[in-house]
């Protein structure tokens, strides 16, 4: 493939990684043909879902030093196995996927398959909500539980997902 020290696609460097998103990304959307407005708008966007990129980035090393991969794909970097799946298993009772801004976290390679155009929804909610996704989403899945409701089904933001993407 290229050079001996340079990195696989689906590796990429701790250091590089944010920089390949937002390079990829530019580049991916000048071809796509959109407008410079629409390119500064999802610029504005990616800025404003960066605080829970972070959170999600936290994943890559600590993914990549417990057997997990990582690649770039679609606008996001992809993290399955590893520590990403322990989190998930552990930590977030079972479930398969589970996105953090621009980064999603899946158990395995057929689990983020099978969920990434229902995760990419969750992008799209990032960069609307920004740093308040989270908090919005942790009221939403309360509000749900005080009446009754199933904190996940029933949440806001997974109902516009399963309603454009049901798994």
């Amino acid at each position: 493939m290229g050079e001996p020290n340079e990195p696989r696609p689906d590796q990429p460097t701790a250091a590089g990684s944010v920089v390949d998103v937002a390079t990829k990304s530019a580049a991916g959307a000048a071809e796509s043909g959109m407008t410079a407005a629409q390119i500064a708008l999802r610029s504005l966007g990616y800025t404003w879902a960066s605080p829970n990129t972070i959170l999600g980035l936290c994943f890559v090393p600590l993914s990549l030093a417990s057997g997990g991969r990582v690649r770039y794909e679609r606008g996001a970097l992809e993290v399955h196995g590893g520590a990403a799946k322990w989190f998930l298993q552990k930590v977030c009772g079972g479930v398969c996927a589970m996105t953090l801004g621009h980064v999603i976290l899946a158990v395995d390679r057929a689990a983020l398959d099978h969920c990434r155009n229902h995760e990419h929804v969750h992008m799209e909610q990032y960069m609307r909500w920004g740093p308040f996704f989270l908090p919005m989403y942790g009221l939403s899945s309360y509000m749900c539980l005080r009446k009754g409701k199933n904190p996940y089904l029933e949440n806001y933001f997974e109902i516009e997902a399963y309603g454009k993407f049901p798994l």
